[in-house]
């Protein structure tokens, strides 16, 4: 599921999406992956079932969903993935966590830069250094953040925090 920078400039950001609805999409897809990958996921969500964000649903759902899948790319066999999501009345914070070797200095500088791969190689397996660009591109158009960080047990962590409103229903 990926999708290029003029898509995303195309789409406009007006529709009401339901964060517990992507989030229960994305639980689905990526246990389909850790299947596949060997690669257990714990999911812990604690997001009220009223809260959206303004943008598109199809767009928000492919930028986490490139952060989901390059976990699991750079995640050993085995390993765990965690994907924790919570959400107060203003902002909704997803971090994924994996198990793999973490982000290098160069990586946490100039990881969300297009077509940055701090190995080359990897473009022989269908990555171009495109994931993370894309996935900061939405989330700033939807005046988010995307952060990198090193857990402090290791591995890479990557958090998203996006404004959320209240709808009541």
């Amino acid at each position: 599921m990926s999708f290029t920078k003029k898509e995303i400039d195309k789409e406009q950001p007006d529709e009401n999406i339901k964060v517990t609805k992507v989030l229960n999409s994305l639980k689905i897809q990526s246990e389909a992956l850790s299947q596949a990958k060997k690669i257990n996921i714990v999911w812990k969500v604690d997001v009220e079932d009223n809260l959206y964000i303004k943008g598109s649903e199809n767009e928000f759902e492919r930028a986490i969903m490139n952060i989901i899948k390059n976990a699991f790319d750079f995640s050993p066999e085995a390993s765990t993935i965690t994907i924790y999501s919570v959400a107060d009345n203003s902002e909704l914070t997803v971090k994924v966590t994996d198990q793999g070797k973490g982000f290098s200095n160069k990586a946490l500088k100039y990881g969300k830069e297009q077509f940055f791969m701090e190995n080359e190689s990897r473009s022989k397996n269908g990555h171009h250094g495109l994931g993370l660009f894309l996935a900061n591109t939405v989330i700033t158009k939807y005046k988010g953040e995307l952060i990198l960080s090193n857990d402090k047990n290791g591995g890479g962590d990557v958090t998203v925090k996006i404004p959320v409103f209240r709808k009541e229903e």
